[in-house]
């Protein structure tokens, strides 16, 4: 800024500070400067209002700044002002009579000077932001006087060569058939030179050039260039140049119609046509295949539909992105475009209605926007903010000419297709606030831009863009915000950054910068977010940060760091992401970072970092959303691996990650849990059973199933029913054996161990700060398992149930071995299958075919029986029959019990009945009595089936006679014997009187086919009276 002290120099004439980069306001003090007579403060930063000035001045320049306000009439007090520059500002209103009635009575040539008054009072298709009648140079909206790229429309080029010593100043002009200022006043020549000019201007306007200094003129040596051609290079101090239809393009002394879109256009017409030729090219407009004339051709049309005063040259802009976009097929929203409604009411458009209705901002963003960026919006100099980010169809390269846009404050271009490289004249948008060009593709070099003094946002990561960065290229003053990310930098870290003492945010990640961290990194004490992660950075982490006491993410991960982690960053409160994994820091964690009371993200895997972290204390004071990684996994490459109860995730010496929120608990130890529980439930279950059956003598279910064939008759489980220990010892071996298998499947499954099978299915890449679970096993696919394990186990487990069920009914020791058995293999079964598909299974079909592969261990008791058959099939076979003979006696017993307990049941009135037939009184002893005679017939039942059997054998061989046994175990003594004659006696002798005869409808009676039965047969085998009646 200019210091108020500067009214010190009070004997100054000229005080001449153009063309720097001075900001603030003009100090009141410069009318304490009595002496000056030049005040030249023209292409600053200057804002406020205008100071008074000393009374003396002649020639003030104040042009291209951004002072504000009106113009003040204590100007006019200035009797010797000849010279006054205001255009280029943000002043506006009407100038005051006074001022007009001074430069009217032209005081410059008091002094043989041109008397000069400009301000911003041009029309220029707008109203004008300044009311001036009496200004000598009127400038618009659209006036640019610096231009920087190559002139679309054409270039008049004037050099001016001075072949004098002494000084001498040459005023001159040149002005369009618009009365716009081409070119305006030279600057002071001295001893001999060649000064050049250079502006763009439309091939199908008119031009004159004039000069307020005529009698210098044999002292100068004046040529004007039109496209590199030399037009003149005479010393007259005036030309007038034009239009040549025949060669569409300026010749001396013409000025042809403009003939276009099959006609000729008027006065009006002419003007637009000559500001649309000037922004985007005579030869352009003239293709009609291209957007240009699409839109110059409905500007037109537009122009002379309307009577009212239009801002024709936004018009045909707007009109020209429309087109140049694909607005007509692709735009998402386009309301307004090519109606009657004034451009400012156009979708994305805002307009500044205070000042002429100029175009001060285009958002366009997330629109479906396609093609490339129009160079013509460069023309739009006062546009602040341009948007057209979020469109993916947007490509080519940004147009040089949007350096043109002196006004613009905001330019945000993120998430294209943008390519090519960066233009250095991008150092001229001097009052640009925010640049962001991230996502795109664009490449190259970072260009200069020391001169955006006024730059805050500097966004251009996620690109190509490549090189080191030299020191000074970055406005380090007004820098908050500074993302290079992502791109191809490399090269020493750019140290020159240390110095923006606003910045908050830098991020320079993912490039290859080498170095190491500036060790007064600590000077940024305003920064917030420091991102240096996937670069070569070496060194350490530098202990000045603590003094970043505002910094919330700190970002060195993926990098060649050493040493340890500093203490100091316990003294950052107010971080809350700090990641330093994939270096090679060693040591410690300190025990400081427990004062981070904000941390939700501390990665640091990857590392040679040892110890325990019990320092954290619980784990609950910290976020529940916290993403804590370490190396704490298995297998580890350290003696002493890290260990981190608080972790989130624990990586392994493989650079796989797990999630550490598994159980306290191993699957072994959880197995153990649970099949302590189903032998609980089973104690539970036996002992109300045997309370029931014994105390209340209820009738139970399933008392009459086959215990070999539930067991499994293919099944070494069966063998139990014998009384052989040799079975006893095959059988308990075999289980044995199957958890002793499942148990290694069991301990493989454990998170830790050196011999677990744990598959850690995250990978937390180095390149990222998201991990991703590599496991691909869909909700389906655990139905599926579930289902499997149904079908596989369950008829073991009912089965299981169902003999521990009897056994307890029965009293039976053996059947409720073998059901403990089949209960306990699978249900151990169905947890090591889930447990070890949790472990490793990665896809859908891993987890069915590892249940599978499980299973089959469930199998090994049919395998071992498979395998006794094929070697001992004799024994296996006598043993089989050993276990069906104690099934069928265990049937029998139960068959008794149920009976005992039915007829206790029904005891009032079976016991009344007896004892009035029989005259007995004991209940009991009658009761005991029916059950033995019962009993007893059905030992003659028995024996009648086996006689029949064997009869039916024996007449098929010619032997009649069959022995009927009252044991199914051969060799013992034959109770009833049948003869010939179906006679049932008890001795083989045929003489004896035979006991009863069994007639041929099942019946047993005292003679043979006596219509008197004794005893009938009844369908379920039972032996009663009377056919109706069974106990």
């Amino acid at each position: 800024s200019i210091p108020s002290g500067i009214s010190l120099l009070n004997n100054t004439r000229r005080l001449i500070l153009s063309n720097n980069k001075l900001q603030g306001t003009i100090p009141y003090e410069i009318i304490n400067i009595t002496g000056l007579m030049t005040l030249d403060l023209s292409n600053n930063y200057l804002r406020g209002k205008l100071p008074a000035f000393p009374v003396k001045l002649q020639n003030i320049r104040l042009n291209n700044n951004y002072l504000e306000g009106t113009i003040p009439t204590n100007i006019a007090t200035l009797k010797k002002l000849f010279k006054l520059r205001l255009e280029a500002n943000n002043l506006t209103g009407d100038v005051p009579k006074a001022l007009c009635d001074h430069f009217g009575n032209n005081p410059g040539s008091r002094f043989g000077y041109e008397t000069i008054f400009s301000t911003d009072c041009a029309h220029q298709f707008l109203p004008p932001k300044v009311n001036c009648t009496c200004c000598s140079w009127c400038t618009g909206a659209f006036s640019s006087n610096k231009r920087t790229d190559n002139c679309p429309g054409g270039e008049i080029k004037v050099d001016i060569n001075y072949k004098r010593s002494d000084w001498y100043r040459m005023s001159w002009y040149i002005h369009d058939s618009a009365d716009q200022t081409i070119f305006q006043e030279g600057p002071l020549l001295s001893l001999p030179k060649v000064s050049s000019y250079k502006a763009c201007v439309s091939l199908s306007d008119c031009y004159e050039f004039k000069s307020y200094n005529p009698t210098g003129y044999e002292y100068l040596e004046r040529k004007i260039y039109v496209n590199g051609i030399l037009l003149d290079a005479s010393d007259n101090a005036s030309l007038a140049f034009g239009y040549d239809s025949s060669t569409d393009s300026l010749t001396k002394g013409k000025c042809d119609q403009v003939e276009a879109f099959g006609k000729t256009l008027s006065k009006d017409s002419r003007v637009i046509f000559n500001e649309m030729a000037k922004a985007s090219g005579l030869s352009t407009i003239r293709d009609t295949t291209s957007p240009q004339y699409k839109a110059a051709q409905w500007t037109i049309n537009d122009a002379e539909r309307k009577s009212e005063h239009r801002s024709y040259l936004q018009r045909y802009i707007l009109a020209l992105l429309y087109f140049s976009t694909a607005g007509e097929r692709n735009w998402t929203e386009r309301s307004g475009y090519l109606s009657s409604e004034h451009e400012c009411a156009w979708f994305g458009v805002t307009c500044d209605i205070k000042h002429m209705n100029v175009v001060r901002a285009i958002n366009l963003t997330s629109n479906n926007l396609g093609g490339s960026l129009l160079s013509e919006l460069g023309e739009l100099s006062a546009l602040e903010y341009l948007d057209v980010s979020y469109n993916a169809n947007v490509t080519g390269q940004i147009p040089v000419e949007f350096a043109n846009m002196w006004s613009l404050l905001e330019l945000n271009l993120e998430q294209n297709r943008l390519n090519g490289t960066l233009s250095e004249q991008f150092d001229s948008l001097e009052k640009i606030e925010v640049i962001n060009l991230r996502n795109n593709i664009l490449s190259g070099s970072l260009p200069s831009l020391r001169n955006l003094f006024n730059l805050q946002v500097l966004d251009l990561s996620h690109n190509y863009l490549g090189g080191e960065i030299p020191t000074g290229i970055l406005p380090t003053e007004s820098l908050v915000r500074l993302d290079l990310g992502a791109n191809l930098f490399q090269g020493p870290f750019p140290y020159s950054v240390v110095h923006a003492s606003n910045l908050q945010e830098l991020i320079l990640s993912h490039n290859e910068f080498t170095s190491s961290i500036p060790p007064n990194i600590g000077n940024l004490q305003h920064l917030t977010h420091l991102s240096l992660d996937q670069n070569r950075i070496r060194g350490t982490i530098p202990t000045s940060v603590h003094n970043l006491t505002k910094l919330v993410d700190l970002m060195l991960y993926n990098n060649d760091l050493t040493g340890t982690i500093p203490s100091e960053i316990g003294l950052v409160t107010p971080l809350e992401r700090f990641a330093i994994g994939y270096n090679s820091l060693k040591g410690t964690v300190p025990p400081e970072i427990i004062n981070l009371r904000k941390l939700s993200l501390f990665h640091m895997q990857g590392n040679v970092l040892s110890g325990s972290m019990d320092w954290m204390g619980t784990c609950d004071m910290w976020s529940k959303e916290r993403s804590f990684i370490s190396d704490c996994g298995y297998p580890s490459e350290l003696e002493d691996p890290l260990e981190c109860q608080c972790c989130t995730q624990c990586c392994n010496a493989y650079e796989r990650c797990q999630n550490n929120d598994l159980s306290m608990f191993s699957p072994l130890e959880m197995s153990i849990f649970g099949m302590s529980g189903v032998c609980f439930a089973m104690f539970v279950v036996v002992t109300i059973i045997i309370y029931f059956v014994s105390k209340r003598g209820v009738q139970m279910k399933y008392v009459e199933l086959d215990c070999v064939e539930t067991s499994g008759e293919d099944s070494v489980y069966c063998l139990v029913l014998t009384s052989s220990a040799i079975s006893w010892i095959i059988t308990i071996l075999t289980v044995i054996l199957q958890i002793f298998l499942f148990i290694l499947f069991l301990l493989a499954a454990s998170f830790k161990g050196d011999d677990s099978d744990w598959v850690y299915t995250q990978r937390c890449p180095a390149s990222s700060l998201d991990c991703t679970d590599e496991r691909e096993i869909s909700n389906y696919a655990w139905v599926i398992f579930v289902i499997f394990m149904i079908i596989s186990l369950l008829p073991d487990l009912l089965n299981g149930m169902k003999l521990v069920y009897k056994a307890a009914s029965a009293g039976s020791f053996r059947c409720l071995v073998s059901g403990i058995f089949l209960i306990f293999v699978s249900v151990l079964a169905g947890l090591t299958s889930y447990f070890y598909n949790h472990a490793i299974a990665m896809s859908n079909t891993e987890v069915i075919i590892n249940a599978a592969v499980l299973l089959f261990i469930n199998d090994v008791d049919e395998r071992v029986f498979l395998l006794i058959l094929t070697l001992c099939p004799d024994w296996l076979e006598g043993q089989i029959e050993d276990a069906k003979e104690y099934s069928e006696k265990l049937k029998r017993k139960v068959s008794r019990m149920t009976r005992r307990s039915a007829m206790k049941g029904g005891r009032s009135a079976s016991s009344l009945r007896l004892k009035q037939v029989r005259g007995l009184r004991d209940e009991d002893s009658v009761t005991n009595m029916l059950i033995e005679r019962v009993e007893e017939l059905e030992e003659i039942c028995m024996t009648l089936k086996k006689n029949e059997e064997a009869q039916k054998h024996n007449q098929s061989s010619g032997n009649e006679d069959v022995t009927i046994y009252g044991d199914l175990t051969e060799g013992m003594a034959p109770i009833w014997r049948t003869d010939s004659d179906r006679s049932i006696k008890r001795r083989r002798s045929e003489n004896l009187r035979p006991v009863w005869y069994q007639d041929s409808d099942y019946t047993c009676s005292t003679r043979l086919d006596d219509s008197r039965p004794i005893y009938h047969q009844n369908s379920d085998n039972s032996w009663s009276r009377k056919r109706t009646y069974s106990y």
